[in-house]
């Protein structure tokens, strides 16, 4: 978490930056609220004193197959706003079904949890881990993804990935990739 601390003031500091390089555009008066945020979430964090994460794993079905250009779309923003709210994780796809574990600040993998479980993209989803850790299970990925269809070497890069997760996280993206 203190990483995360240190990450936030850091992006903060590049976008005071590059307000003042913009000084007299619009896009200064927005860089320098976004710094202000990323300072308020710095400074919550540091006062709440909880160094605890919560890891959510959840599984759900697409309403409608979800072709590889729009899930790489779906990749990209989310891979934006997670490094945004400090959440790293690991997302995987057949293109029918997602397994995503996510991992972060409580009060961010809840707001990201509600966005999921409101997109229209989803239905059946549940939880499977719902939990607090002392440390991340993927470090700074702000969002790694692993498709079912990329054979014996994807499935070992699988492996390597959850290596440190915990043992239930690691069963739920077995049992998974076992019935892709």
């Amino acid at each position: 978490m203190k990483n995360y601390v240190r990450q936030l003031r850091s992006k903060a500091q590049k976008a005071r930056h590059a307000a003042d390089e913009f000084a007299g555009d619009k896009s200064a008066c927005s860089m320098r609220s976004f710094a202000n945020e990323l300072e308020r979430r710095a400074d919550a964090i540091e006062l709440d004193g909880d160094t605890h994460l919560r890891q959510v794993t959840y599984q759900s079905e697409a309403r409608a197959r979800v072709a590889r250009a729009d899930l790489d779309a779906i990749l990209v923003k989310s891979r934006r706003y997670n490094g945004i709210d400090g959440i790293s994780g690991l997302l995987w796809s057949d293109g029918d079904r997602f397994t995503q574990l996510l991992e972060g600040p409580p009060d961010s993998v809840a707001s990201t949890l509600r966005r999921i479980i409101a997109d229209q993209r989803h239905r059946n989803i549940q939880i499977i881990v719902d939990q607090l850790v002392e440390e991340r299970a993927f470090g700074d990925w702000s969002m790694a993804h692993l498709s079912a269809d990329r054979g014996e070497a994807h499935q070992e890069r699988v492996a390597v990935l959850l290596a440190g997760a915990p043992a239930n996280v690691r069963e739920a993206f077995a049992q998974l990739m076992g019935s892709a």
